[in-house]
C-alpha cells in the first residue's frame, strides 16, 4: 500500500479565491488546438473548445445524462437507460441496452440499476460502463421464507464492457465484465483504471483488461490518507494521475457530515504496479468536485465543482505543470469555462463543425452556445407512449401507441420481447405533430405480454428528404 505521507513531496490546498476567477481570464486557458472538451448540459451534449472560443450544441432532442468522446470525436451517450452511439455532429448511429438495463421483474426479487457513466474506448470499438446489483437472499431456515425477517439484502457494484454500437453480453469473447470498483477509465484501447472501490479490503485503484475474466486484476495502490478515490484518470502522457478523494472532516468543522473532497493529482513513477506520489489538490470546502479529465498532451486539467449551498455547477480549466521531473504545483487554481455543465471529457478531436449552431464563447455577445435557428443537422428522434387503457386493449388485440415526430415521414414501429418481434405497424403522416398509431397483437403476441407493465417499442422513422433515425424504446403500460 502506498503510505501518503511517506511517498508525498508536496501538498497544495487551492483557495476558492484562486478558483473563482473571472471570465476574462479565459485568456489565460490553454491555447486553442484540434482538442476540445464535450460536457452535457440541460440534457444535451456540447463541445466547447479549451479557451471556449467555440462551442456547439451537438444534440438537441434532450434526455442525455452522460457522454463520452472517442479520439475521433464521436460518442457513447446514455439516454434513460439505454447507450446512443452518436456520430461527431450527433447524428445517432445505434440505440442499444445493456444486460443491466431491465426491470426489477416482483418485488423481493434481485435486481440490476444502470448503465451509468458509460466511457467508450479511444478507438470508438468498445464501451465500459458501470452497474449497480441489488440482491435478495434468503436465510437458510428461516420462517416464513420471503418476509424482510428472513431477507438478506446486498448491494454490489462493477463495469460491464459492451462493443459502442450494440447490446452485448457478458459471456461475450473478449469482453465481460468486472465486479468491486466502478469509474471505468480508457488508459488504452485495452486497458482500463478503475476506482471507487465499493468494498474493504479493496483496494483504491485497479487495472483491467476487458475478457481476463470477473476477479482478474492487477492492484495498484491504496492512499492511506484518504477516505476513498473515485474518478480516476491518467494523463497519455504518463507523469501524472488525477483522482477526486475525500477525507472525513474534524468534528470542529462546521460542514461535518458533508464529504471533504478535493481534485487531487498524483505524479505517476511509471505504470501500474509503480507506486504514485501525491502531489497536490484543488480544493475548496464550499465545493463538490466530479470529473477530473486530462487534456490530450497533459498540460491543463479539467473537472467541474458543484456549490454545496446554491448547486450550480462550473466546468473549470486549470494549468497543469509537468510531472516527470517531480512533482510541481500550478501557479493558479483555474479558470471557468462554463456553468451547469457536467460529465466534461477532453479529447484530441477538434469541435465539430455544426452549420446550425453557435460558435461564440458562453457568456458573451455573439453567441451564447445554444443554437441560432431552429433546424438542425440531426433529425430528431420519435417520442412514444403508451395509449390510455393499453394493457385492456392489448388482451382485445392492440397496442395504442402516441406518437410525436419532428417531421412529415413514414415510421415503422416493432413491438419486442427482448429481441424477438411480436409485432407491426408502419405509417405515415404528412406533418410534424402527434397522432395515434394502433399496432396489431395476435395471439402468439398477447400471450407474450401478458402480465407484463412494460413493452419495448423498435423505430424506424424516415422523414421526408431526411436521414432515417432509429431507435428503441421502452414504454410503460397503463
Amino acid at each position: 500500500m502506498i503510505n501518503a505521507s511517506r511517498h508525498r513531496s508536496l501538498r497544495q490546498s487551492l483557495s476558492h479565491a484562486a478558483l473563482a476567477v473571472c471570465a476574462a481570464a479565459l485568456a489565460a486557458a490553454p491555447a486553442a488546438q484540434a482538442d476540445s472538451i464535450s460536457y452535457v448540459k440541460n440534457g444535451d451534449v456540447w463541445v466547447t473548445a479549451p479557451d471556449g472560443s467555440r462551442t456547439v450544441q451537438v444534440t438537441h432532442d434532450g434526455g442525455y445524462s452522460y457522454a463520452s468522446r472517442a479520439d475521433d470525436g464521436s460518442f457513447i451517450a446514455l439516454h434513460g437507460r439505454r447507450l446512443h452511439r452518436l456520430s461527431v455532429t450527433g447524428a445517432l448511429l445505434a440505440d442499444f441496452d445493456t444486460p443491466v438495463s431491465g426491470e426489477q421483474t416482483a418485488p423481493n426479487t434481485s435486481f440490476f440499476r444502470g448503465p451509468y457513466k458509460p466511457e467508450i474506448s479511444p478507438d470508438g470499438t468498445k464501451v465500459a460502463y458501470e452497474y449497480w446489483h441489488q440482491a435478495f437472499l434468503s436465510d437458510p431456515g428461516c420462517q416464513p421464507v420471503g418476509t424482510p425477517l428472513c431477507t438478506d439484502k446486498r448491494v454490489s457494484t462493477g463495469i460491464g464492457y459492451s462493443y459502442s454500437d450494440r447490446q452485448t453480453l457478458w459471456d461475450e469473447p473478449g469482453l465481460g465484465r468486472q465486479s468491486g470498483w466502478v469509474d471505468p477509465s480508457w488508459i488504452d484501447n485495452t486497458t482500463l483504471l478503475q476506482s471507487y472501490k465499493s468494498v474493504r479490503p479493496n483496494v483504491d485503484a485497479i487495472i483491467d483488461h476487458p475478457g481476463d475474466g470477473n476477479g482478474t486484476i492487477q492492484t495498484w495502490f491504496e492512499d492511506t490518507e484518504a477516505w476513498y478515490l473515485k474518478d480516476g484518470e491518467i494523463s497519455r502522457r504518463g507523469d501524472a494521475a488525477a483522482f477526486v478523494s475525500a477525507k472525513p472532516r474534524a468534528a470542529s468543522d462546521p460542514l461535518i457530515g458533508q464529504e471533504d473532497d478535493q481534485v487531487t493529482v498524483y505524479r505517476m513513477h511509471g505504470a501500474a504496479p509503480a507506486l504514485p506520489e501525491q502531489c497536490f489538490s484543488f480544493h475548496n470546502p464550499e465545493v463538490k468536485y466530479a470529473s477530473p479529465t486530462f487534456s490530450p498532451d497533459g498540460t491543463h486539467l479539467a473537472f467541474t465543482a458543484e456549490h454545496r449551498t446554491t448547486h450550480e455547477v462550473s466546468l473549470f480549466v486549470a494549468e497543469l505543470p509537468s510531472q516527470q521531473g517531480g512533482c510541481a504545483s500550478p501557479s493558479a487554481g483555474g479558470v471557468v469555462l462554463t456553468t451547469g455543465a457536467v460529465a466534461p471529457d477532453w479529447s484530441p478531436a477538434d469541435v465539430p463543425a455544426m452549420p446550425a449552431a453557435a460558435t461564440g464563447r458562453p457568456g458573451t455577445s455573439g453567441g451564447s452556445g445554444t443554437p441560432q435557428s431552429s433546424q438542425s443537422q440531426v433529425v430528431r428522434s420519435p417520442q412514444i407512449g403508451a395509449g390510455k387503457g393499453a394493457r385492456r386493449t392489448i388482451a382485445a388485440g392492440q397496442l395504442p401507441l402516441v406518437v410525436t415526430l419532428p417531421a412529415a415521414g413514414r415510421v415503422q414501429l416493432t413491438v419486442l420481447r427482448g429481441s424477438r418481434k411480436l409485432a407491426q405497424r408502419t405509417t405515415t403522416v404528412k406533418a410534424a405533430g402527434t397522432t395515434k398509431v394502433r399496432v396489431p397483437i395476435g395471439k402468439a403476441a398477447r400471450r407474450a405480454l401478458r402480465g407484463r407493465t412494460t413493452v419495448t417499442v423498435r423505430y424506424r422513422f424516415t422523414p421526408a428528404g431526411g436521414t432515417v433515425v432509429r431507435g428503441r424504446v421502452d414504454i410503460k403500460l397503463g
